[in-house]
């Protein structure tokens, strides 16, 4: 989420609709704000909350610095503590003195657009497609152990096969042998 240029001052409001971390039962609860600048520094920040609707208004300490930071809303009711998602905050550059710095190449962009992607992912949904990836990692192992077991039965077959048509030359042999000396004889 763009949250200002670097050191803007209460110039924007960001709204975030909270009403479903309240839900009914913590209607009485205080919310906060809970910001991580980009350079690791977290700090409550200053918040409005009327009718659901949390506003943040970034000062300039929140956009000194350009680059991503993150912000988390925290609902307190007593030993109940709820936390949103961490959004992930994004601090551009200004002018300096009047004059314009050239434009941040099209990279910069497309980045914004990757970390807000991220900002949007659910943790549950990643660590289910993690879990079914590992399942069928270890499905694939059992399957090749499986494989594994019948080479080696078809292994001892053959070299069972191997040694009865060894034993049945054997016995063709002497047979063949015996013929021989009974021909001679």
């Amino acid at each position: 989420m763009f949250i200002g240029r670097r050191g803007e001052h209460h110039y924007r409001n960001i709204e975030f609709d909270v009403s479903n971390l309240l839900e009914d039962k913590y209607s009485g609860a205080s919310l906060n704000a809970i910001y991580k600048r980009p350079d690791g520094i977290a700090y409550p920040v200053v918040t409005n909350y009327v009718d659901g609707v949390l506003t943040w208004s970034p000062s300039a300490t929140d956009t000194v610095l350009v680059s991503v930071g993150r912000l988390e809303i925290r609902v307190t009711d007593g030993d109940v503590v709820g936390k949103s998602v961490r959004v992930l905050t994004v601090v551009e550059d200004a002018f300096v003195d009047g004059i314009a710095e050239p434009p941040e190449p099209p990279a910069q962009e497309w980045l914004n657009q990757v970390l807000s992607a991220l900002s949007a992912l659910d943790v549950d949904e990643i660590n289910s497609l993690l879990n079914l990836i590992y399942g069928l990692l270890n499905n694939n192992y059992d399957l090749l152990n499986t494989t594994h077991e019948r080479l080696n039965d078809t292994y001892g077959l053959l070299t069972t096969a191997y040694d009865l048509v060894d034993d049945n030359y054997e016995l063709l042999t002497t047979i063949h042998n015996r013929l021989e000396d009974n021909l001679h004889c």
